[in-house]
């Protein structure tokens, strides 16, 4: 056994108190030992999207130092069950129907909630409701707790360790009387010697060993978790969203970070520290051949003042026509030329609904598109697309000729590329489309190169 700090020695005692070799339900021993309504904490996973919400109450969630602090024990709880699992002091074990249910709930105070539940979700008898993601009130509407958004290697270590029974296969209370038993034995010769040189040295070392032990222990749930807090964006990008370094890789430094909105992210823009953490945006501007996103106007004004690295993009119908499309979109934008080059979104939600269109005409109307855009501004459009749509409809050499940016949220370190760019790859990587900004989730893009090189 390791040696422990004060909070992995509450949860040992803990689970001391249970019985071993019992089959135990996770999800009621974290509800009511760590997630209770007194300490307003709460954990709801989403298995379906594949996220966990950790809820802390409003005074800890607006204070930033103790908001760091109940993230760090939250993440610890898991990674020292994690821990325990590993040195078979407990044992996992799936339970019946245990991947079936889309939502889990976790605090003392929830009621079993249908899975069909209308918004906002009442959550106990005390009238506290779920009224967003990662936002909980109480009956008279007042805010009870706020969520901090956990997903990939974080959500499968929390999902792992919830969504499951357990068995304590060893006496954790002797796992611990082990630890004093060994120190017991030691020699009276070594006990005074080492206390001669702990006074000696002690004033000297204590507080640079704690501080060393608190960085140990911060960077062991880093490196366990894989993703942190927004804060910790420079983190983050270290061990989630950037590949491993190796010799044909860009370095840290190469990488930009972007997003891209549209009406549906309201006032997104304004929550962001633009230029700590994000070098690019681009803004949806028009779609089909009547649609102007509402927000692209002020948008586009606000990155320009910002001066910010912007760009924009037109959401393709393939069942509308190609060059009046392609007028509307140069119409909206006012044929912007200080900016990225225009960009053609093209997926499955371009299709019409119920149709089948075949792929030699889609890429017969997108070339006309491009051409037509390429003939006005004299420049090369870029086609956003995913890997499936691509293989499927636009398999198809000529399109190798634009740049890609590709959507691709498989959390691997490279992106799978679409046939016909195999050669050439992408120029944007839209990683992940559930990047948390103050708890409001968007996409995520990654860009590779001088950051200069996005407006050529």
């Amino acid at each position: 056994m390791r040696d422990l700090n004060n909070w992995e020695r509450e949860i040992l005692q803990q689970l001391s108190s249970l019985q071993p070799g019992i089959s135990m339900d996770m999800v009621g021993f974290l509800s009511s030992f760590f997630f209770r309504r007194d300490a307003a904490k709460a954990l709801i996973l989403n298995a379906q999207s594949r996220y966990a919400m950790f809820f802390m109450g409003n005074q800890s969630f607006i204070d930033n130092a103790k908001k760091k602090g109940e993230i760090s024990k939250f993440l610890n709880l898991f990674s020292f069950l994690k821990y325990l699992a590993n040195e078979g002091y407990i044992s996992f074990h799936p339970i019946e129907n245990g991947t079936e249910m889309p939502i889990y709930y976790l605090q003392d105070s929830f009621d079993k909630i249908p899975p069909t539940s209308t918004n906002p979700i009442v959550l106990n008898s005390f009238g506290d409701c779920l009224s967003a993601s990662d936002t909980i009130l109480t009956k008279d509407k007042k805010l009870f707790c706020k969520g901090v958004l956990f997903e990939h290697e974080t959500y499968d270590l929390i999902a792992k360790a919830t969504i499951s029974g357990f068995i304590l296969t060893k006496d954790m209370s002797m796992a611990s009387m082990g630890l004093k038993t060994k120190r017991s034995k030691m020699s009276v010769i070594t006990v005074c010697l080492t206390s001669i040189i702990l006074l000696a040295l002690v004033g000297f070392f204590f507080s640079l060993r704690s501080r060393i032990q608190d960085h140990q222990n911060m960077l062991l749930q880093l490196l366990e978790s894989h993703k942190e807090i927004r804060s910790n964006l420079r983190e983050l990008r270290a061990h989630v969203l950037l590949p491993s370094t190796s010799a044909a890789q860009t370095t840290q430094s190469q990488v930009h970070y972007g997003i891209d909105v549209s009406k549906w992210n309201g006032n997104i823009l304004t929550d962001l520290n633009m230029m700590d953490s994000i070098s690019f945006a681009i803004c949806k501007a028009s779609e089909g051949i009547d649609y102007v996103d509402p927000d692209f106007a002020s948008n586009s004004k606000f990155l320009k003042e910002k001066g910010v690295i912007w760009g924009f993009y037109h959401f393709f119908h393939t069942g509308d026509d190609p060059i009046r499309q392609a007028e509307f979109f140069l119409d909206v934008t006012g044929r912007e030329l200080n900016a990225i080059t225009p960009i053609v979104d093209i997926e499955q939600e371009s299709l019409p609904l119920g149709v089948q269109p075949s792929p030699t005409k889609i890429q017969v109307d997108l070339l006309l598109f491009l051409n037509h855009l390429e003939r006005n501004i004299g420049r090369v459009p870029m086609i956003y697309t995913d890997e499936a749509f691509a293989n499927q409809y636009l398999n198809n050499e000529t399109f190798a000729k634009y740049p890609l940016w590709l959507a691709e949220y498989s959390n691997e370190e490279r992106p799978a590329i679409p046939i016909p760019w195999k050669e050439k790859s992408f120029k944007v990587w839209q990683k992940s489309s559930s990047y948390s900004v103050q708890s409001k989730l968007i996409d995520l893009d990654v860009f590779f190169g001088e950051i200069e090189e996005l407006l050529k």
